[in-house]
């Protein structure tokens, strides 16, 4: 995928980059305890998860939108797990497309595999909007979801995160806190760094979340 080249890289971007350090997962006694009953380790669960049926992938998006449309804040974030849900992939074979998709003025082509592991880190006052929709998209895409908050989220972001901690397996999603470092990851992780008004992928150019972007591409930038 091409992205808008980092013409203007500020100082303080610099520094964003080179002061995040990477929390360590949260301990969620109730998604051991679940995936210790169903007898399915996290490294199977996210495996079955990267590789999973359209149907499969409807009937747990449909769990989701039903938590988030009772939940008090969730309101907002049912319709965008709606949208995203639309603009799935039938299966994971190559996505063939009517019209191109684009991401910021770019051709973004469907790939036929999820990127792995999104580890999406969410700065300080970043909106819950942009981070939800960035979730539900890495998730639509089959990808297990990573993420790394230095705050105490919004109601909005509160209630996405219980839905998902309630519905899908251990290994599929998980909050990171803790400042611990980068490394260790594997290659299999890509990380998406938040900010109030940017993007940055990581090996990447830096990408504005300023600029409209269409769901089906946010999908295809999860993607390879």
């Amino acid at each position: 995928m091409t992205l808008l080249p980092a013409t203007d890289s500020s100082a303080r971007e610099t520094r964003l980059r080179r002061a995040i350090t990477l929390p360590q997962p949260a301990t969620d006694p109730r998604g051991l305890a679940a995936s210790h009953r169903d007898g399915v380790s996290s490294a199977d669960a996210a495996s079955r998860w990267q590789v999973s049926s359209r149907a499969n992938l409807e009937r747990v998006f449909t769990r989701i939108i039903t938590a988030l449309s009772l939940s008090a804040h969730g309101q907002t974030a049912a319709k965008q797990f709606t949208i995203f849900l639309r603009h799935s992939a039938p299966h994971i074979s190559r996505v063939e497309a009517d019209q191109p998709s684009s991401i910021f003025g770019q051709p973004v082509h469907s790939a036929s595999r999820p990127i792995g592991t999104a580890l999406i880190v969410s700065a300080p006052s970043c909106d819950p909007f942009i981070v939800t929709e960035n979730i539900a998209a890495a998730l639509v895409a089959r990808n297990c979801v990573e993420l790394a908050l230095f705050e105490q989220p919004e109601p909005e972001l509160s209630a996405v995160i219980a839905a998902l901690q309630q519905i899908l397996p251990e290994g599929v999603f998980s909050v990171l806190h803790d400042r611990a470092g980068w490394g260790g990851r594997g290659p299999e992780t890509a990380i998406i760094i938040l900010t109030p008004d940017q993007w940055f992928l990581t090996n990447r150019d830096r990408v504005r979340s300023g600029v409209p972007v269409s769901p089906r591409a946010m999908v295809g930038f999860y993607s390879r």
